[in-house]
């Protein structure tokens, strides 16, 4: 499947995700894992690293303002294509060297990286020998670093088409945003001899709604008020976090 990338030593720890998973834990990651919009932190990362300071925060600066504007009059889906086109023309492997070097920045400034309510769910889910299965709309190199650091498991996220090594700047398969979460994750299931009984999926925002509505046991980490509203008419687990999201 386009979408899923295996997190090599890691989740070969984990034995792979096949029908003799117990259950599935799925959960999305900026915002719900980590407490950065990573796609973003990424992006401003690579610009610096090209262009040095202060010229590469201002082209950053300019590529928000740009999204920015598309966003009032285009769908989330097409910034979300406009923002990966981006990277065209790089080597995937640059890319993910870059994603590795990245997240070593990350930990080390920001000792808030990770949130701490999700983590611990995270681990327990883990502990009970759930397939944990991270759903994003960000790029799977970019969550490698991430999920490796986590202890493992199956990704299914945006991928950057390429040839011969280097990104054409277009997605490939199916586009994991919004409703695009809940096919790939549907996709991913049915690939791999798998099923939704018993599963937990955990996400932060109205756009989650889509996957979590798959799961026996929906959680929500609260920020987004009308996603709250709807967990809270269902019955639905909600976890507050103790420190909010940094924007940068």
């Amino acid at each position: 499947m386009d979408q899923l990338f295996r997190s090599d030593e890691a989740f070969k720890r984990m034995g792979g995700l096949d029908e003799s998973t117990p259950y599935l834990a799925v959960f999305d990651v900026d915002e719900t894992l980590v407490s950065v919009k990573s796609m973003f932190s990424f992006l401003r990362f690579v610009l610096i690293s090209e262009h040095g300071m202060p010229h590469g925060v201002a082209l950053y600066g300019a590529v928000r303002n740009k999204l920015e504007a598309l966003r009032s009059r285009a769908s989330r889906e097409d910034v979300n294509r406009e923002f990966y086109r981006l990277f065209r023309h790089r080597g995937i492997n640059r890319l993910r060297l870059l994603a590795q070097e990245w997240f070593a920045e990350e930990v080390a400034s920001h000792p808030d990286l990770f949130i701490p309510e999700t983590c611990a769910l995270l681990r327990e889910h883990r502990e009970r020998g759930a397939g944990i299965v991270f759903l994003s709309g960000s790029a799977d190199f970019i969550l490698e670093p991430i999920v490796d650091h986590l202890g493992g498991g199956a990704i299914v996220a945006n991928r950057l088409a390429e040839e011969k090594g280097v990104t054409t700047g277009e997605l490939k398969g199916i586009q994991t945003i919004g409703s695009g979460k809940r096919e790939a994750l549907r996709q991913y299931v049915e690939e791999h001899g798998l099923n939704f009984r018993g599963s937990v999926a955990v996400g932060d925002h109205i756009s989650d709604l889509p996957f979590l509505e798959l799961a026996q046991h929906p959680v929500v980490v609260r920020g987004d008020l009308e996603l709250e509203q709807i967990a809270i008419s269902r019955g639905w687990t909600m976890i507050e976090p103790n420190q909010p999201a940094y924007v940068v």
